[in-house]
């Protein structure tokens, strides 16, 4: 059967937000066969800065005040000692390693050139140890792409890159990303760990480098990836994905996040939209959907 969701109009709270909810499922609950966008036209200007700091509470506090000082950044990225140190040798910078924060913006001409120069003040007060805000079109894309360059650079470092998706309240970033950092050590497993992400929304991706080739590896990763989830996004306030979904890995995990009554919820959803269950159940492999009988052992 089909159906169609959402409006022409641009508000309308008329039904339930069944588009919002079928974007969301990740196939799990229908086959989406059209999509109409609405669009905006594109922006008249563009700024970027970019900043660099000894210590992580310095540029989470840095993107909190940004934010509060009534600047809607089109762009607010993070990177850790780590990722900044590979980036910075991938996009042949020349800059001091430490805890990296990008900012963007855009719009109209004049309002952009404010709202710059409002981040650079705002920014400049907790010193960091560098500073450049972008005076043309070209140093802007060299700033970008030091946030640009973090998985590709980070690929060279390990044969085995696992970037991971998890969000916490702004506020405990950094406790988020000390705890993320002593996972490896914790578990003394022989793999490594950097962040970076999308700091203004709190959106962090751990990322794993390893080789899965080696003995011991693999297993230490999965390892990883539980403390992750039941150590760091679930204790701090924060969601175990926060824009890649669910997928197959996360799906241990979303009860620990939503509880027992929520899941059933949403099992009683999918069994409305797909009460045969089958739209994509290798989602279901240890998560939310319960599988058709008889398919556990084709993906166990």
């Amino acid at each position: 059967e089909v159906i169609r969701t959402g409006s022409k109009t641009i508000k309308s709270v008329s039904s339930y937000d069944f588009t919002r909810l079928l974007v969301g499922s990740e196939g799990t609950l229908a086959v989406i066969t059209k999509v109409g966008l609405k669009v905006a036209p594109l922006p008249e200007a563009y700024a970027a800065s970019l900043y660099v700091f000894e210590r992580v509470e310095d540029a989470v506090k840095t993107a909190v005040e940004i934010k509060s000082s009534g600047v809607l950044p089109a762009m607010l990225e993070f990177m850790d000692e780590t990722t900044s140190r590979a980036s910075f040798e991938y996009a042949k910078l020349d800059l001091p390693v430490g805890f990296t924060v990008l900012v963007g913006c855009d719009g109209r001409l004049e309002a952009v050139r404010k709202e710059s120069e409002l981040i650079h003040e705002v920014a400049s007060k907790r010193k960091p140890v560098f500073a450049a805000k972008a005076s043309s079109a070209e140093e802007r894309e060299r700033l970008i792409s030091a946030r640009k360059a973090a998985l590709p650079a980070l690929s060279r470092v390990a044969p085995t890159v696992c970037m991971e998706d998890l969000t916490v309240p702004v506020t405990k970033i950094p406790e988020a990303c000390k705890r993320i950092a002593e996972i490896p050590a914790k578990l003394g497993a022989p793999i490594k760990v950097s962040i970076f992400g999308h700091i203004g929304e709190g959106n962090l991706h751990p990322t794993f480098l390893f080789d899965e080739k080696e003995l011991g590896q693999k297993e230490a990763f999965f390892k990883a990836l539980e403390a992750l989830y039941k150590d760091v996004a679930i204790p701090l306030g924060g969601s175990i994905t926060g824009e890649h979904g669910v997928g197959v890995l996360r799906g241990n995990y979303v009860k620990l996040e939503h509880g027992e009554k929520i899941v059933g919820l949403m099992h009683e959803i999918k069994r409305v939209f797909d009460p045969n269950m089958i739209l994509n159940p290798y989602k279901g492999k240890g998560g939310p959907w319960p599988l058709p009988k008889g398919l556990e052992a084709t993906i166990a």
